[in-house]
């Protein structure tokens, strides 16, 4: 039952045809008289270990086996305690310089064959990119020089919308939509998030400001001159060139990205799917275990229009109820024609989710506001039906193979199952995020007064 599996791994693995056979009994061969001699010679010397140790007496060893193994196992422990002490911190600051300084030395070690490059095939650039580039560095500018959290969550979306037109003008639309739908997505998460932080960031000088802005440059240096050195030297891949001129034959797809998610690469996707429910499972476990930071006062004047959330949000509560209904509905529609035109899975879930967030937002408080969809069950559904489009695959030969069939004229296609599922997945971690991280948290009343009265 397992000669197809072990001829098939020995195949791909040594790059042509071979087919093996599993047995229990091979009958006697070299293999098995190696393997008695060994054991027998092994269990002589353990029944005889006494006589052994005294032969071996005299020769003095200045060390023992058990002591170098005990030794080692006592390297690899600290060694992994030192390597932990780096990576299990909370500092953003070194969690980033560790991969940036890397990345600078492989840039260094890497700039010494730069004379090796091929020429430039073509145009690389265009004037537009240009004016994109303009935009990017702006933005990054105005990020460094950010002194309020709010104003960093904006030039932050200018970036994400600038490499949005960017993704765009290159022809890649279904990359395009999905950038614009993080970004949205991503600023809202910041508006529930900001409510518990401080309005400003803390102003650092000295020694660690220069020093991460030397690595920053570094990174940024070694980043520039990667892209400049492998964009544009070599024309289409052979496996771009299948792809683009077989892959609608192969799947019956014309959108190649979906086809390259939910076709040729869909396990690399189930891997993906699966990581993306353990992150919501684990939002959901950290925000239920531990009690977020209270929501801070915006301290508004009771006499303002903005002191009453209830009037404040009646247009967009208004609007709500029309738009929120109808993105969800065209969140369905890209789901359905995800396989011929842009769209897919992942991009329906976010624009269903961003309908979902304006719902949130429109809400005038957190109860109001909640959405009592049970959030870890869409997230384990969308991993079963994706997992189980795979299983489905085993009537065609193998775990994730395409098949379809046609139901009142419409053409059902398992990739189109393993779609809903990252789709149940996506919607499932967007309204986790919204739930848990939009609950108030308000400290009791008696306490807030002690902690003003401490202040």
């Amino acid at each position: 039952m397992l000669d197809g599996l072990v001829s098939g791994g020995a195949s791909g693995a040594a790059g042509e045809e071979i087919d093996k056979h599993l047995a229990l009994w091979h009958g006697f061969n070299a293999p098995l008289a190696v393997s008695i001699a060994v054991i027998a010679t092994g269990t002589a010397l353990i029944l005889a270990r006494t006589r052994v140790s005294r032969a071996l007496e005299p020769l003095a060893f200045p060390f023992r086996a058990l002591d170098v193994v005990d030794a080692t196992l006592h390297g690899v422990v600290h060694g992994g305690a030192a390597v932990a002490r780096w990576a299990g911190t909370a500092s953003p600051r070194r969690h980033l310089a560790i991969p940036a300084i890397v990345l600078t030395a492989l840039a260094i070690g890497a700039a010494f064959r730069l004379d090796g490059l091929p020429p430039v095939i073509g145009d690389t650039s265009r004037p537009l990119d240009w004016a994109l580039v303009v935009l990017v560095a702006g933005g990054v500018v105005a990020m460094v020089r950010a002194r309020t959290r709010i104003a960093a969550v904006v030039v932050a979306g200018v970036v994400g919308f600038a490499m949005t037109l960017w993704f765009l003008a290159l022809g890649a639309v279904d990359v395009a939509i999905t950038q614009l739908l993080v970004e949205i997505l991503t600023v809202t998460v910041f508006v529930l998030l900001l409510r518990r932080l401080p309005s400003r960031f803390v102003r650092e000088r000295g020694r660690p400001r220069i020093a991460a802005g030397v690595v920053a440059v570094g990174a940024g240096v070694a980043t520039v001159l990667g892209v400049w050195a492998l964009t544009g030297r070599r024309e289409l891949s052979p496996a771009a060139t299948y792809l683009l001129t077989e892959g609608e034959a192969e799947t019956g797809g014309a959108n190649i990205v979906n086809t390259v998610l939910v076709e040729f690469r869909a396990l690399d996707t189930l891997g993906e799917l699966t990581v993306l429910g353990m992150a919501g499972l684990t939002i959901a476990a950290l925000l239920h275990s531990r009690r977020a930071v209270p929501v801070r006062s915006a301290h508004i004047d009771e006499s303002s229009p903005l002191a009453d959330a209830r009037s404040n949000t009646v247009f967009v509560r208004t609007v709500a109820r029309i738009l929120a209904p109808l993105i969800v509905v065209m969140s369905v529609v890209l789901l359905l024609r995800g396989h011929q035109e842009p769209g897919g899975g992942f991009i329906a879930a976010l624009v269903g989710g961003a309908g979902f967030a304006l719902a949130y937002m429109a809400a005038p408080s957190d109860t109001t506001a909640r959405i009592r969809w049970p959030y870890l069950t869409l997230i384990g559904a969308g991993i079963v039906v994706g997992a189980g489009a795979g299983f489905v695959g085993y009537f065609d030969g193998s775990f994730l193979a395409p098949m379809s069939t046609y139901i009142l004229g419409y053409k059902l296609t398992s990739s189109l199952v393993f779609d809903v599922g990252v789709y149940l997945a996506v919607i499932g971690v967007i309204l986790a995020a919204y739930n848990l991280l939009g609950r108030q948290h308000r400290l009791p009343r008696d306490r807030r007064r002690e902690e003003v009265g401490a202040r």
